[in-house]
C-alpha cells in the first residue's frame, strides 16, 4: 500500500479531474468525485447550522482503481447540485493504518461531527483484525482529527464470539445513548460455518462501547431468513443501515446486491417479521447510505459500480426517497427536486407497436433536440394487456435506448420485459416484476446519463445498470414488439437534463 499525504492526494485528484471533465462518457447529473476512484457513500449528515447535507465517500485519490482508501467529501443544499470539498481525512500511516474504510457520521459529544469507520492496516487484516476508529470534525466539517482514544472498538469486545469481516459501522443517537451496528459474519461450528449477521453496540460517549450481540442474522438454528424474489443473502453482510421509518425500523445490508427487511426496534432488540427484499434489483447499485433531510424525508444514495475509465470510476446513484408501504416493502421514488434539471421537453400522446414491428417513441428531429448531451429523463406508461385467462399482465416489449454498436450485442443497450421469467431488464441486469392488485400499467421513470441508466417503476421497483456507450453513440428510444404481441406506450414525456456542476 502506497503511503501518501493529503496534499499529494489532492494534487493527484486535481490532475485526474482535468482529464475526467473532458471525458464524453462521464455522467453529468450523477454526483461523483472530481477524479480517480470512488465507491461507497459514507456518513451523509444534515448540517444543523447550514441546512446543507455533507456527504463523504470511499475514495482512492491516486488512481481510478480501488485501494488507498480515504474519505472524500462533498456537500449539497438541495441533493441535486453538489460542491466538491477537499479530502476529509486519510490513513494514519504512523499508527499502522493504511485504509480508512466505510462508516458513518453523526453529531457526537461536544456537538461535533464524529465519523466512525473501519480501520485496516498491515497488522489489521480485514478478515479478522479490523478495528473501528473515530475522526472528529470541526463544526463546519472542514477540519478532521483522529481521536486519541482510537481504536474505540476492537474484536476484544466480542469475548468468545468469533466474528470475521467486521466492518462498516453505522451509528445513531437515541437520547443520551449512542448505538452502532457493524456488518460481518459469525464463525461457528457445524453448518453453515459462516452465518452473515449485523452486530449491535451501545456507548455513552462513542469511545467506550458494549457489545449487545447480533441484531439480526441469516440462520437461526436450522431456519434460513425468509428471502423474497431477487434476494441472495450470501455469506457476509456489509455496509449495514438501520434507520427509523414511521413506527418501524429498516435494516438494509449489501450482499450480492442489496437487501432490506422491515421490523421493530424495542428494548435494544430488532424484530424483523417480514421477508427480505431488494432495495434495487441490480448489483450495479451497492453499499447505499441514508440521511433524513431537512423536510424529514428518508433519502437513500448508493454507489453505482461502473467500468474503469482513464480518469474516473464510480458515481452516486440519484437520491431516492423511501417510504413504508405498510406491507413489509418500501416505496422508492426519485427525489422530486431532480425536476429542476429538466430542460427541453417533448411530449407524445401514444405510440402503438403492432406484432413484429418497431417504432421510435420520438421522431428524429425532436429527439435530437433533447438528447444531444445524452442526458435525459423519460416518463411513459405501458398499459397491461388481457391474457388468455382474462388476467391483466405486462406485455412483452423491448426499448432500444441507444443506437446499436458494432460488435456489441443489441440487448446490451435494451430495456425490456421477459414474461416467461417475469423479468424487467436493462442489458444484462434484471429483476422479477409482478403486477400488484390495483395496478393496470407500468408507470416508468427512466433516467439516462451517458452510460448510467436508472429505472423506477410504479413507485416501488428500481433497477440500475451501466450500458456500453461510445463517444459518438446516439440515443435511439426505438420500441419493438416481441413474441408476436402488440404493445402501446402512452403519455410519453422526455426532457433533456442539465449538469449538476457549476
Amino acid at each position: 500500500m502506497r503511503k501518501y499525504s493529503l496534499e499529494d492526494a489532492q494534487v493527484a485528484v486535481d490532475k485526474a479531474a482535468a482529464l475526467a471533465r473532458q471525458d464524453p462518457l462521464r455522467p453529468i447529473y450523477h454526483a461523483m468525485c472530481p477524479g480517480n476512484w470512488m465507491n461507497d457513500p459514507n456518513g451523509p449528515i444534515l448540517d444543523p447550522a447550514s441546512g446543507e447535507v455533507q456527504v463523504f465517500y470511499q475514495h482512492n485519490p491516486l488512481a481510478p482503481t480501488g485501494g488507498n482508501m480515504c474519505w472524500g467529501h462533498m456537500k449539497t443544499k438541495d441533493l441535486v447540485h453538489w460542491t466538491h470539498l477537499p479530502i476529509a481525512f486519510g490513513p494514519s500511516f504512523d499508527k499502522g493504518e493504511d485504509g480508512c474504510w466505510s462508516g458513518s457520521c453523526i453529531i457526537g459529544p461536544g456537538g461535533l461531527p464524529h465519523a466512525i469507520y473501519t480501520s485496516v492496516g498491515p497488522k489489521k487484516r480485514p478478515v479478522d483484525g479490523s478495528e473501528q476508529w473515530i475522526a472528529v470534525g470541526s463544526k463546519d466539517f472542514s477540519r478532521w482529527e483522529k481521536s486519541p482514544s482510537n481504536p474505540v472498538m476492537t474484536h476484544a469486545l466480542h469475548g468468545k464470539t468469533r466474528i470475521e469481516d467486521w466492518r462498516d459501522p453505522y451509528a445513531w443517537r437515541a437520547g443520551n445513548t449512542y448505538y452502532c451496528v457493524v456488518g460481518g459474519h459469525l464463525v461457528q461450528d457445524g453448518k453453515p460455518k459462516h452465518n452473515p449477521a449485523v452486530f449491535l453496540y451501545k456507548s455513552p460517549d462513542m469511545v467506550h462501547w458494549t457489545f449487545l450481540g447480533p441484531a439480526c442474522w441469516r440462520f437461526t438454528g436450522a431456519a434460513d431468513a425468509p428471502a423474497g424474489p431477487g434476494v441472495n443473502l450470501g455469506t457476509n453482510w456489509e455496509c449495514p443501515l438501520f434507520f427509523p421509518l414511521g413506527d418501524k425500523h429498516v435494516l438494509e445490508v449489501s450482499v450480492n446486491g442489496t437487501a432490506y427487511t422491515i421490523g421493530t426496534f424495542k428494548g435494544e432488540k430488532f424484530v424483523a417479521p417480514g421477508e427480505w427484499h431488494p432495495l434495487d434489483y441490480s448489483g450495479t447499485f451497492y453499499a447505499p447510505h441514508t440521511v433524513a433531510d431537512a423536510k424529514g424525508r428518508r433519502i437513500v444514495i448508493g454507489w453505482v459500480v461502473t467500468t474503469q475509465h482513464p480518469a474516473w470510476s464510480g458515481c452516486f446513484s440519484l437520491p431516492r426517497v423511501v417510504s413504508d408501504r405498510g406491507d413489509g416493502t418500501l416505496g422508492i421514488v426519485p427525489l422530486p427536486e431532480l425536476d429542476m434539471l429538466h430542460g427541453k421537453h417533448v411530449h407524445v400522446d401514444s405510440v402503438s407497436i403492432t406484432p413484429g414491428a418497431a417504432r421510435p417513441l420520438i421522431s428524429a428531429k425532436p429527439l435530437a433536440a433533447i438528447s444531444g448531451d445524452r442526458a435525459m429523463e423519460c416518463r411513459f406508461s405501458i398499459p397491461f394487456v388481457e391474457s388468455a385467462d382474462g388476467e391483466l399482465v405486462v406485455p412483452p416489449f423491448e426499448l432500444q435506448l441507444y443506437e446499436p454498436i458494432e460488435g456489441v450485442q443489441s440487448f446490451a443497450g435494451t430495456l425490456g420485459y421477459e414474461p416467461a421469467e417475469a423479468l424487467l431488464f436493462i442489458g444484462n441486469r434484471s429483476g422479477a416484476f409482478h403486477a400488484e392488485p390495483g395496478e393496470d400499467s407500468i408507470e416508468a421513470r427512466l433516467f439516462i446519463d451517458r452510460g448510467i441508466v436508472e429505472l423506477y417503476i410504479n413507485g416501488r421497483w428500481t433497477l440500475t445498470s451501466e450500458i456500453p456507450v461510445l463517444p459518438a453513440t446516439r440515443i435511439a428510444l426505438v420500441a419493438r414488439s416481441v413474441e408476436g404481441a402488440a404493445v402501446t406506450f402512452t403519455e410519453i414525456d422526455c426532457w433533456s437534463m442539465a449538469s449538476i456542476w457549476s
